[in-house]
């Protein structure tokens, strides 16, 4: 993978892509944002190079649009998810264990897709319960903020689950492209030039 600015934006865009639709799922039960690539990516091992991982650029014109936001204006709360989802990815890279059981459990579900499509509930039932095994393990946790009949719900609560996986892969994909703590926090206006850019190839 390569280690440029331009792979870490769109690394980063996917993060904020699936954490907007975590936020969407929550407080109002559905999303109109683009989760297909997100969901594909889980299953995207060897990648050529980082955006085939998505499809192309205008698949994450959603996260490009949030990050240039919250790194230009005021933050919102799906930026904490941000956070929390760059630093867990970290400690489950370290979890050889954990490591071991996402990578079982994703290889178990892709089998799956043989016979469902990828938005089926029993996709995101098997990434809900790959989430749980794996990344709820680590601390701190994410609390995701929103309506309680959504967060009460286990068919919303297996979808704000699968996304947050999707964040992970992206949150590792920003981490192979060298991404740091550092560079998210006094690089961000660099970051968002870039991602402005990217959203006009």
């Amino acid at each position: 993978m390569s280690n440029t600015l331009e792979d870490r934006t769109i690394a980063l865009a996917a993060v904020f892509q699936a954490t907007y639709a975590v936020a969407e799922i929550a407080t109002r039960g559905d999303t109109d944002i683009n989760i297909d690539c997100l969901l594909s990516s889980l299953f995207d091992i060897n990648p050529k190079d980082t955006i085939s991982i998505y499809g192309n650029l205008q698949n994450l014109d959603f996260g490009f649009n949030r990050l240039v936001q919250n790194f230009t204006g005021a933050k919102e709360t799906p930026f904490l998810y941000v956070i929390s989802l760059l630093a867990l990815q970290k400690k489950l890279t370290k979890d050889q264990s954990l490591s071991h059981i996402l990578q079982e459990g994703l290889r178990t579900t892709q089998a799956r897709l043989a016979h469902f499509e990828i938005k089926h509930d029993n996709i995101y039932a098997s990434l809900g319960d790959l989430y749980s095994q794996t990344v709820s393990k680590l601390s701190p946790r994410i609390i995701v903020k929103g309506e309680e009949q959504f967060l009460r719900s286990e068919r919303h609560a297996n979808k704000i689950r699968s996304y947050l996986l999707c964040g992970v892969r992206a949150a590792m994909l920003w981490q192979q492209c060298g991404g740091s703590k550092w560079e998210l926090l006094f690089s961000g206006k660099k970051i968002a030039e870039q991602a402005r850019i990217l959203q006009y190839l």
